[in-house]
């Protein structure tokens, strides 16, 4: 029986679906220019690798970095294998790179790695991965599409704030003059030492060291000699003591040792007798033979101090007794400071202090350093004029008033007032844009300290964008995601927040990160030498650099000369206050300056 179709009934069918092939391979050849035009639209390098390494498809960015691939058709890179575009090798990934390909295959999900590409040049780059699984209709691993970006500049400037920021730790943690860990540093680890005490049941002792007629040789001999001096004494006491023990130095001549793992007070007491046998050798400095005393105050950690700050307090304490009773070592009891007639009456008195009307407030006005006559702001300052003793310094009656828990009722009282100043400022049309208040840590720490705020904004009828509220680094660094829930809240109502005397504490960058700051607050013992000496100068350019970064402003207390100021202008800092620009003041002479500044901006 002879076929259906006859030979030319066979052609003109070979010749139909000849046809429809070039139609179907046309299509196709459509759709893949058209799928490359998108992938080469993309800025990021893209491939799809198949599951023997080989490229299937890659963009123009993928090509960029291939010296097989220049000057030739995408098709002829396909070829090629992935190691081969990516690292320039002849192998698959292995060691510190993982295979993006073997990841996928063993996760079956999409992974994402850091590698080191190579560009057409040669040059690495440090590139973010993400790898996709492709699946066919049977759910089995076809291959992956591989899409890469650069963040070699990102990773740069990424490692570049990390060293800065552990610079500034360190700086911002030791003391300049002798390397020895700072009041911050010192706290951290007595609070380490006392927690291995409890734990072990052993004792730790606090020493509080001064040296006796110090001022007298920094008089005499020349500040040079002096700090010599400071360093010669900080060796001799770091040999003294064991490597697991702490010298720190406070400030001036006062240093604190932390000797911890004592079985009791004897072994204390005999560590502090050391001490004091060894600083009467004498010490030759720049050729003069100097002949030194200290005075010790010793307190043990099962003496009336439950932290790290109380038993500094309490060897500050027994110190001072020490000297009064012309030196040596003092033990600190119970009950010493209560016979300090002077602490007993301050205290007494500042009891009554609001009540009597004796409390003021002195406004110190905040300027720009690119106009000194704009002002930005005003701090308000705590002053107190006692009928007998006249002004009492705030560096005598507020650590009183922190220890005794008076510092929150008086706390309370300069905020409402500083708020109704504001307000009547407000009213002459002369307020200045913020009101910076200082919060203590115990009224930062109040329950309810947020609702505190609101309710007095309602009263006085100041608006919450106006007021800043000033809190010291030693403050946030505490109870951190408290802190950070307190912050958060006062944010939301709007207040401005700033780090008071930053520097001077402990703080971390991963921890600013998460607080809704607004500016930070240079100290003055940074700014004080900023013009000479090159390590207040690296602190302030690292606070200045670490600020900018987190996008806060930031203001240098203590300015008090011209060639301060135009550092910190030339450094990038935006404000500053200091008397260089205006000491604190009555708030009738605060509103000469405001009209001057605002008809200055008129």
């Amino acid at each position: 029986m002879e076929s259906g179709l006859d030979s030319k009934d066979l052609k003109a069918e070979v010749e139909r679906l000849s046809q429809a092939l070039a139609r179907s391979e046309g299509n196709v050849a459509a759709e893949r220019t058209f799928l490359q035009m998108i992938l080469d639209a993309a800025p990021e390098s893209i491939m799809v690798i198949g599951m023997d390494y080989r490229l299937r498809l890659l963009n123009r960015a993928a090509r960029k970095n291939a010296p097989q691939c220049q000057d030739v058709d995408e098709l002829d890179c396909c070829d090629l294998h992935c190691y081969q575009v990516s690292h320039h090798r002849d192998t698959p990934c292995v060691g510190d790179y993982p295979c993006p390909l073997k990841m996928v295959e063993r996760t079956r999900t999409a992974v994402t790695v850091e590698h080191v590409h190579f560009d057409a040049q040669d040059c690495p780059r440090t590139m973010e991965v993400i790898a996709v699984p492709i699946l066919g209709e049977d759910g089995k691993l076809q291959g992956i599409i591989e899409s890469s970006r650069d963040i070699t500049n990102r990773k740069r400037v990424e490692a570049d704030l990390e060293r800065k920021s552990e610079r500034l730790d360190y700086l911002a943690s030791h003391d300049r003059l002798t390397g020895l860990p700072n009041r911050a540093l010192l706290t951290d680890r007595l609070e380490q030492a006392l927690a291995r005490g409890r734990r072990g049941g052993q004792l730790v002792a606090a020493l509080c060291l001064d040296l006796d007629r110090f001022n007298f040789i920094n008089e005499s001999l020349g500040h040079g000699v002096g700090d010599a001096l400071l360093k010669k004494v900080a060796r001799r006491l770091k040999r003294l003591v064991r490597e697991s023990d702490t010298v720190a130095r406070l400030a001036g001549d006062e240093f604190v040792l932390v000797v911890d793992d004592l079985d009791d007070a004897p072994a204390a007491s005999r560590v502090a007798r050391k001490i004091l046998v060894a600083l009467e050798r004498p010490a030759i400095v720049d050729g003069h033979e100097i002949h030194i005393r200290g005075s010790i105050g010793l307190c043990l950690s099962d003496e009336d101090s439950a932290d790290a700050d109380g038993m500094v307090r309490n060897a500050g304490a027994a110190l001072y007794a020490a000297k009064q009773e012309g030196g040596g070592l003092r033990q600190y009891s119970k009950g010493l400071k209560a016979r300090s007639k002077s602490y007993i009456l301050l205290e007494a008195a500042l009891h009554h202090a609001i009540e009597r009307d004796q409390l003021r407030l002195h406004y110190q006005p905040q300027v720009a350093l690119a106009d000194s006559k704009r002002i930005i702001g005003v701090e308000a300052l705590l002053r107190w004029e006692h009928p007998d003793l006249g002004m009492v310094s705030p560096g005598e009656f507020i650590p009183i008033a922190e220890e005794s828990g008076q510092i929150v009722p008086v706390g309370d009282w300069v905020l409402e007032q500083a708020c109704r100043q504001f307000r009547r400022w407000q009213e002459l049309g002369i307020a200045p844009p913020i009101m910076a208040v200082n919060i203590s840590a115990r009224q930062f720490r109040q329950a309810g300290f947020r609702r505190k705020v609101e309710k007095v904004l309602e009263r006085t009828g100041m608006e919450a964008k106006h007021l800043e509220l000033e809190i010291t680094e030693r403050v946030i660094m505490h109870d951190v995601d408290e802190v950070v829930a307190t912050l958060v809240a006062l944010d939301e109502l709007g207040v401005q927040i700033s780090i008071d005397d930053f520097g001077t504490g402990y703080s971390s960058l991963a921890y600013l990160k998460r607080f809704p700051l607004d500016r930070l607050k240079v100290d003055r013992s940074f700014v004080m030498d900023i013009s000479t000496d090159p390590n207040d100068a690296a602190i302030t350019k690292a606070i200045i650099g670490l600020a900018h970064s987190l996008n806060l402003t930031v203001l240098a207390e203590g300015v008090e000369y011209e060639e301060q100021a135009q550092f910190l202008r030339e450094i990038g800092c935006e404000d500053a206050q200091g008397y260089l620009f205006a000491r604190p003041m009555a708030p009738e002479d605060v509103e000469t300056m405001l009209r001057d500044s605002l008809a200055a901006a008129a």
